[in-house]
């Protein structure tokens, strides 16, 4: 059984939602990725700089500076950590951002592609409606049956049916006209039919022989 116009347009609404909200899910595990990827590249830096810390001062004694040249070679390695840091996080956040600008299109079309089916449906809907209108008012045989229905048409706000409903109405007023003529037409035949009857009939009289009596005029 075919399903209603509301069934269809339920289903339609369902499954854009379920788009909706899956291409959101697609969103939220690629952040989720792009995070879990900075918290490892940090955590990696992180240790890179304890490692750093630990062996930078064996490295400058070994080297036989000390004093402000270590305490400069160290405060250039933690500024190398933070530059990291930063560039990790920039890198993060233009993931983010990409992955957001992919997404939000993605439900822009989703959207678009939704509304357009809605409007598809509903037109269906609406000409599947006037299909069978127009089959009802077939079945309108006389200018009262019809003027009923324009009359419960304008009382619904059904403005949009009532040109369908008065060509219906023109097509009965034509019919009458055309069954009106006709019964006319074969009643003058009739009626001429039989004048033309009578005259023959006079004029055959006329002219027949009369009998010996009738040529007197008593």
């Amino acid at each position: 059984m075919a399903k209603s116009f509301k069934q269809r347009l339920a289903d339609l609404d369902k499954q854009h939602k379920a788009d909706l909200a899956n291409k959101e899910k697609d969103r939220a595990a690629a952040h989720a990725k792009v995070n879990a990827e900075l918290t490892d590249t940090q955590r990696q830096a992180y240790i890179g700089r304890m490692q750093q810390q630990k062996d930078i001062p064996n490295q400058l004694r070994q080297m036989g500076i000390s004093g402000g040249g270590s305490e400069t070679t160290l405060l250039g390695a933690e500024t190398n950590y933070q530059n990291r840091r930063a560039l990790n996080e920039k890198s993060a956040m233009a993931r983010r951002s990409e992955i957001d600008r992919s997404a939000d299109e993605d439900l822009r079309i989703l959207k678009s592609t939704h509304t357009d089916r809605r409007l598809a449906l509903q037109q269906q809907a609406d000409q599947e409606e006037l299909d069978t209108y127009k089959g009802t008012l077939a079945r309108f045989g006389s200018l009262d049956q019809i003027n009923k229905e324009i009359r419960r048409l304008r009382k619904l706000g059904r403005d949009d049916l009532i040109p369908y409903a008065q060509l219906q109405k023109q097509a009965i007023i034509d019919k009458e006209k055309s069954a009106s003529a006709t019964s006319g037409s074969s009643g003058g035949s009739s009626g001429g039919s039989a004048s033309r009857s009578s005259t023959v009939s006079s004029t055959k009289s006329s002219s027949e022989p009369k009998t010996f009596w009738e040529k007197f005029d008593f």
